[in-house]
């Protein structure tokens, strides 16, 4: 519990991260009004361009994801190009518990943010997309849900990658190839 503190404190010290964080919000909140405003002029125009505002909002992670994807990988690498690693595990000599308290601090956060930000970005969405963008409870608990599992799980993937890289380059551009490769081979 104690290396999860250390971690945490670790993590919102560098204004690096929280700096992403707060950009990753604001991009979502952004790109889920114009996505609205897209919506509704396509469904003015005759197109079925009715979907959920929830799940409008999800849709902006396929950009969002590189931004928690890159604080990720750079919660791991910053201390091996700063130096920082070697005080971390004589703090924490036991690499496993290391790890685990990065992985915990990151699924955590990152689950948290997903579910916060989809929250926060359905409701321009649906001001903006009008009739177009209604939804239900459940459409809005999915979407949330879904969003913060999926970046929590985005988080421990970068983490791991970050770790066996430990450059920020490699993380980033893997996940960058996996994600895009993984949407063209699953549709």
């Amino acid at each position: 519990m104690a290396a999860t503190r250390a971690e945490t404190t670790k993590f919102f010290g560098l204004r690096s991260l929280t700096g992403l964080f707060l950009a990753e919000f604001v991009a979502t909140i952004a790109l889920s009004w114009v996505l609205g405003i897209s919506a509704k002029a396509s469904g003015d125009n005759g197109f079925d361009t009715a979907m959920p505002a929830p799940l409008l909002a999800f849709a902006t992670l396929q950009f969002g994801q590189l931004f928690f994807a890159a604080a990720s990988a750079l919660h791991i690498t910053n201390e091996y190009s700063s130096g920082t690693i070697a005080s971390s595990l004589q703090a924490v000599p036991r690499r496993g518990i290391f790890l685990g308290a990065k992985a915990l601090l990151l699924f955590i956060v990152n689950f948290l943010a997903g579910v916060v930000m989809i929250l926060l970005a359905t409701i321009p969405t649906a001001l903006s997309a009008g009739e177009y963008g209604t939804f239900s409870f459940p459409d809005m608990v999915s979407a949330a849900l879904g969003a913060g599992t999926y970046l929590a799980l985005l988080s421990l993937m970068v983490l791991g990658l970050g770790w066996l890289c430990r450059n920020s380059a490699g993380p980033s551009s893997v996940q960058s190839c996996w994600s895009s490769g993984c949407r063209r081979f699953c549709s």
